[in-house]
């Protein structure tokens, strides 16, 4: 037979068990469960990390922004700062040359400016330089204050030396001073010609200078104090001696002529000598100071009797005394008539 022939198998039925394969496919579905759960926590993990790397790098870049705007506003802050120390600096430089120059009219060409020039040429080249701003600044405005000072100096020295100059004049003029106090004058003089030396006045500059005059004119004023009290003085004792003279010659003295104990020095002691037949009395007068007496030949009551009217006399002239002896601190009593003994009589001296 042939050609396509048509048949038909018949399969033997086959028996499966269904509570095995349903357990299967659960569990497959379970795991297929869990791990699609994993991949998407995984998937979530990776967008949140993804996220922060993002995060961070927008928050560098905005750090980084901010940084170059605060150090672009530093830089600006800085260099205005500098703007302005320097635009300082400049003033406070010319402000000294302005001062420097307006002042040469009040200098003293006897005393050196150096010291004030040097430092401002040394300013001038620092300013130059561009160096620390403040520190030059700082120099410029010492530098103005050290000007003024220097020019308050030369002053106060122009004034006092006008006043020492007056008082110069004051003390060559006055004639106390010419007789009484010659060689301290000298010596002033000379003193005052050194203090006022161009060399001497550069050397200790305006202020030194001036306390040098001020101790001139001190010494000058003193002197001329000095030299009226001696004059007062010596008026006064011409006068004493005078009285003194006058007194002895009531009482019967002869005088001799005043001398000074020592001819080479006119304030010294004065000696005056009086006598009276075999009396004699002796007396030194100093400028200033007690009066000695030595009253030799006279008995010794008579003698106290003419102490003490020779006291009296000078009193009446002008100058109350009064005995230092402890033994003449009284008066003696008055003489009855008739017992007073002639001057002369007494054998031995006394001294009263």
């Amino acid at each position: 037979m042939s050609g396509p022939k048509a048949f038909t198998v018949v399969a033997a039925p086959v028996a499966i068990p269904i509570a095995p394969v349903v357990a299967v496919i659960a569990a497959a579905a379970l795991a297929a469960g869990i791990a699609a759960r994993a991949n998407e926590e995984a998937e979530k993990e990776r967008l949140r990390k993804e996220e922060l790397r993002r995060e961070e790098e927008r928050r560098q870049v905005e750090q980084e922004r901010l940084r170059r705007i605060a150090a672009a506003k530093a830089a600006a802050e800085a260099a205005e700062r500098k703007r302005v120390l320097d635009a300082e600096v400049a003033d406070a430089v010319s402000t000294c040359q302005v001062e420097i120059e307006s002042s040469k009219a009040l200098m003293d060409s006897r005393f050196s400016a150096d010291a004030i020039t040097s430092r401002f040429a040394a300013l001038q080249k620092s300013a130059s330089e561009a160096k620390e701003s403040a520190s030059i600044k700082a120099a410029a405005t010492q530098l103005q204050q050290d000007l003024h000072k220097y020019v308050e100096q030369i002053k106060a020295f122009r004034a006092v030396e006008a006043e020492c100059a007056d008082c110069m004049k004051t003390l060559t003029a006055e004639k106390a001073v010419q007789t009484f106090s010659a060689a301290d004058l000298t010596a002033i003089r000379d003193t005052y010609a050194k203090a006022i030396a161009s060399p001497k006045l550069l050397s200790d500059g305006p202020d030194k200078a001036a306390e040098n005059l001020r101790r001139v004119i001190s010494k000058s004023r003193s002197l001329v104090t000095e030299s009226l009290t001696k004059e007062s003085n010596f008026e006064v004792r011409n006068k004493l001696l005078q009285t003194t003279i006058n007194a002895l010659q009531s009482l019967g003295f002869f005088v001799s002529d005043p001398e000074y104990s020592n001819p080479a020095d006119p304030l010294g002691n004065v000696a005056l000598t009086a006598t009276r037949g075999a009396e004699r009395v002796v007396l030194s007068v100093p400028l200033v100071g007690d009066v000695q007496s030595d009253w030799q030949g006279v008995p010794e009551e008579p003698c106290k009797g003419d102490f003490f009217a020779f006291l009296d006399k000078l009193e009446e002239g002008g100058f109350p005394c009064k005995p230092t002896r402890p033994d003449l601190q009284e008066r003696p009593k008055l003489i009855r008539k008739g017992e007073k003994q002639l001057p002369g009589n007494a054998g031995s001296s006394r001294t009263a």
